[in-house]
């Protein structure tokens, strides 16, 4: 039994290191490069657009920029010191883990939930109150929806910037440590009632209940929005979009947050396999701060079709500056030719200084 146990063990570590090392890595990667393509297509869609219709492409490019920011922080915190152990003994990485990285992973948690929250009042208001779209849903009034988000992910955080600081563990070794607050109950209350309860499942059941309304709307009356065609094919693609973002957005973030509650109310008690399931739910959060990009692809023809013209226009720049290339390779060479011929028609027809001197004798 004890020779199964430690085999489960080494199981679990080894299948734990696989996710959030190799895979994690990987997901970065590709989530970064996506969310990077997503701002450059929703701008170009924002610039065919009214003011009126942009609202939606705003908030999806910040949803960008806090899904990168997860990225990065979750690569920077987790990924690396799992790739490289002795990182976590080195002063400047503690520091840096203890007063940003850690505080700001889950600042751009934070952010990435409200956003999707924000989308989904954003697309509530064009479905169900359309007449009320130039005024709620107004460009004005979405840059301060966005403002005011990022401002109160970030006040609502500042908690976690006090849970760690840098101690030596020996004269050339350092570790982060939990500071006082960061190991009194009041740490533990707040990440419980404030940060897994008000700021996770508070957005679930708000993201649910939006969409549930939504999808009820869509199908009972499903001529929604305007009178013009063109203006209602396109709130039918955007209202898509979103609705299939944010149900993703559900079915992972219900993942991380059981597996969180889980965590902190019997953190205790069985503690090794609820820690790597929690380990194994942070993934989830990645996947789902990677996967816009394909969602937005899958989902709106509008977002592909912008997608693919970019795709298409910078493969013919690269056609057209590899064939300007080759022409003037071609044309040297031509060029080379001709000259090497002129001065073999020169020599050709230069007098020979021996037939000359037996002329003149």
């Amino acid at each position: 039994m004890q020779w199964y146990a430690k085999n489960n063990d080494e199981n679990k570590r080894d299948l734990y290191k696989i996710s959030s090392d190799y895979i994690g890595a990987i997901i970065c990667l590709i989530g970064l490069i996506g969310n990077v393509l997503s701002i450059v297509v929703w701008r170009r869609i924002n610039k065919k657009r009214s003011d009126s219709g942009k609202s939606a492409g705003v908030l999806l490019i910040i949803l960008a920029f806090a899904d990168s920011g997860l990225l990065v922080m979750f690569f920077c915190t987790e990924t690396i010191p799992k790739l490289h152990s002795d990182i976590e003994k080195n002063v400047y990485f503690v520091t840096f883990y203890s007063y940003f990285g850690f505080p700001m992973y889950f600042y751009f948690i934070c952010s990435s939930i409200w956003m999707i929250v924000c989308v989904s009042v954003n697309r509530f208001i064009a479905v169900v109150y359309p007449l009320k779209v130039r005024k709620f849903n107004s460009l004005r009034v979405t840059y301060s929806i966005g403002f005011i988000t990022q401002l109160f992910a970030f006040i609502i955080n500042i908690p976690h910037f006090f849970n760690y600081h840098p101690e030596k563990s020996n004269i050339k070794e350092w570790k982060y440590s939990l500071t006082y607050y960061g190991s009194s109950e009041k740490a533990f209350y707040y990440d419980f009632w404030v940060h897994c309860i008000f700021l996770v499942l508070v957005p679930w059941i708000t993201i649910f209940c939006l969409n549930s309304v939504i999808i009820f709307r869509l199908l009972t009356k499903p001529n929604f929005v305007t009178n013009k065609k063109s203006k209602s094919n396109r709130e039918k693609q955007t209202t898509v979009i979103l609705l299939t973002v944010t149900v993703s957005f559900l079915i992972f973030l219900l993942w991380q947050c059981l597996t969180q509650c889980f965590y902190m109310q019997w953190r205790n008690k069985h503690s090794y396999d609820i820690k790597k399931a929690f380990d194994f739910a942070k993934l989830g959060v990645v996947i789902n701060s990677s996967m816009n990009f394909v969602l937005y692809c899958i989902s709106g023809t509008t977002f592909r079709n912008e997608f693919l013209k970019i795709f298409l226009n910078l493969s013919q720049k690269n056609y057209n500056t590899l064939e300007s290339s080759n022409s003037s390779k071609s044309d040297s060479v031509l060029t080379t030719n001709s000259s090497n011929d002129g001065v073999k028609a020169f020599i050709k027809d230069a007098p020979n200084e021996n037939d000359e001197y037996n002329h003149i004798i």
